[in-house]
């Protein structure tokens, strides 16, 4: 199976997605971290089965959240270049290509607090 290797902006990219539903609800932040995860998991399995965006990176949908990330494919790994919200900036990330880290995240929720970052890579 492939492995997953992220861009060293992407982490704070989901932490501050993650703040922000959590200022609305605690449990909204958790059901968009397991949504994420889960298109993760199913982007480094079937790379395939997701679209190409205008940037030529392939597109995974968040199905409940207005969110996608775009990847690229290789031989033996995917790597996320990006995560962003469906309706900005549409070029916002699109330009990134190198200092992937194979770091992947923890199967629990982010902590916001500035001493912990859950395991991330610091940027």
């Amino acid at each position: 199976m492939r492995s997953v290797v992220y861009h060293p902006r992407v982490p704070s990219e989901i932490r501050e997605i993650n703040g922000y539903y959590d200022q609305i609800d605690p449990a909204l932040a958790n059901e968009f971290w397991e949504e994420l995860l889960g298109a993760i998991e199913y982007a480094r399995a079937h790379p395939e089965r997701h679209h190409f965006d205008p940037s030529g990176y392939r597109r995974s949908n968040l199905k409940r959240f207005p969110h996608h990330f775009l990847f690229k494919v290789y031989p033996n790994q995917i790597r996320i270049i990006v995560v962003r919200h469906n309706r900005r900036n549409p070029s916002y990330g699109t330009r990134r290509r190198q200092n992937f880290t194979d770091e992947f995240p923890p199967q629990k929720r982010p902590r916001l607090d500035s001493q912990n970052m859950a395991g991330f890579p610091s940027l």
